[in-house]
């Protein structure tokens, strides 16, 4: 085992802050997400995407549930709709930091919903 290796773990070899170029490792389990939060985009529009995080806050509309996701790259706001009994179910017992894995489709925020704040502001994720 090297100095740049963590001890616990056998498989995550940490970035050496001194050598050029350093960056954070890559996720241990590669399929655990497709995205992160904050790097989901309109780019990614129509896509099926997987992310995980914590939750920044859950608010209820009378009937559609909204979910800000939070991780190391920011905010992603997913939309739980009541057609889908199980899910919504789920969705209204969250509360804030839990940490959550989520999958569903991006699409575009309805007009006069976007958020310039966030780099995921002019979209949303319809949770499945």
């Amino acid at each position: 085992m090297n100095d740049t290796q963590d001890p616990h773990s056998s498989n995550l070899t940490l970035p050496n802050p001194e050598s050029p170029g350093a960056s954070a490792p890559e996720p241990a389990e590669p399929d655990m997400r497709t995205h992160y939060c904050g790097k989901v985009t309109a780019a990614d529009l129509d896509q099926i995407v997987t992310i995980c995080g914590w939750v920044h806050r859950r608010r209820d509309h009378g009937g559609v549930i909204f979910i800000d996701l939070r991780d190391r790259e920011g905010l992603v706001q997913v939309v739980c709709d009541p057609d889908r009994a199980d899910m919504f179910k789920t969705a209204e017992s969250v509360r804030n930091e839990f940490v959550l894995k989520m999958s569903g489709k991006v699409r575009r925020r309805p007009a006069g919903t976007e958020n310039a704040n966030l780099t995921s502001g002019e979209i949303e994720i319809l949770c499945h």
